[in-house]
């Protein structure tokens, strides 16, 4: 792929970034939960197709292009534009810049070879969809990541609660799974319905 047409597609991407409420744009819906599913399907398939070290993070934080292009860099340009948007928070941030990295690699020749599903759009879309997510340090002393489903108000008004989602990060769970979002159900329209049809009080 030419310059021009990767400097559309970063800016496309920049675009999309944009467009995100990263602060203020929490909704819950149903549909978080598989899509986030299907991330970590994803995410753990290229891991096992690349053989990624931990010098580029593990699963299911995996900076895939970093690990195929060791010496890939974001241009300044697009470092101040994604930190404008995001702020001061370093995690959102982190994963941008490997989504990033990824859009600038994703139709190289080498890449398309794996012949595996794009690993971050299920994320962005449930990103998009109002969902955020974070580690969670269980129990069990495991990091995991959980995602917020639903807030429960307080009937006094003083705040409420947060029903959390807690997806362990044990590779068995995802590996050689069926997906869990397959590629004809990632709309605005199938996932609408999901979350009519899954929406519980």
């Amino acid at each position: 792929m030419n310059g021009d047409a990767i400097s559309l597609r970063l800016q496309a991407t920049i675009d999309r970034i944009s467009h995100i409420d990263w602060e203020n744009g929490r909704i819950y819906r149903p549909s978080h939960v598989p899509l986030t599913q299907e991330y970590l399907r994803r995410i753990l398939m290229w891991k096992k197709a690349t053989k990624c070290s931990e010098t580029f993070g593990d699963w299911p934080h995996l900076d895939i292009a970093k690990c195929l292009h060791p010496e890939l860099e974001l241009p300044e340009r697009i470092r101040i534009q994604v930190a404008d948007v995001l702020g001061q928070s370093i995690d959102d941030i982190s994963f941008c810049y490997c989504f990033i990295r990824w859009i600038m690699v994703k139709e190289n020749d080498e890449v398309q070879a794996f012949n595996l599903p794009d690993p971050f759009e299920p994320i962005m879309l449930s990103f998009e969809r109002g969902n955020r997510f974070s580690d969670y340090m269980g129990r069990n002393f495991k990091k995991e990541l959980s995602i917020e489903v639903k807030h429960v108000p307080n009937p006094s008004g003083r705040g409420g609660r947060v029903r959390i989602h807690i997806f362990q990060t044990d590779p068995d769970l995802y590996d050689g799974v069926v997906p869990f979002v397959p590629d004809e159900d990632m709309n605005t329209e199938t996932l609408d319905k999901f979350d009519i049809e899954n929406q519980s009080e």
